[in-house]
């Protein structure tokens, strides 16, 4: 990952010398009891020009999340240096949303974007990933490639 050779995620690797995903450094107040660290709504503001921001149609909306883990926040620097580009942030400036702009559709998220979705009305973010995936098999099958 971004030449990193030895970047880990804690939950896999509790005792790698390089996690990259860590442990929720500060709960989400007043959660359910047992619930994840990270759970219910949280709002994430998007960067001007993000991809995330375009399907939106928002500078920021309120997610649902269900987790424990999120990017260790002295990554965000590397992160920006790379390809990869930081597009949604947490109340605090926690990394949520990462995109990689020259990619059809990369996008991940802290937050569930299905976890919105609803019968008739999917998540901008879904609706644009099953999008993506149907232009790239139409255009496999228009070559020929498509089995």
């Amino acid at each position: 990952m971004l030449g990193i050779t030895d970047a880990e995620h804690a939950e896999d690797a509790p005792e790698a010398a390089n996690p990259i995903i860590v442990p929720v450094a500060c709960a989400v107040p007043n959660r359910n009891a047992g619930a994840p660290k990270l759970s219910g709504g949280l709002r994430i503001r998007f960067a001007p020009g993000s991809r995330a921001r375009e399907l939106y149609g928002a500078d920021a909306i309120d997610e649902e999340y269900f987790c424990n883990y999120e990017v260790r926040p002295d990554y965000r620097n590397t992160l920006e240096r790379s390809d990869v580009r930081v597009t949604g942030l947490g109340p605090d400036g926690e990394v949520r949303v990462v995109e990689l702009p020259r990619q059809r559709f990369w996008m991940a998220t802290l937050y569930q974007p299905q976890r919105s979705s609803r019968p008739g009305a999917p998540n901008p973010l879904v609706r644009a990933f099953v999008a993506a995936a149907e232009e790239f098999a139409v255009e496999r099958a228009a070559r020929g490639a498509w089995p």
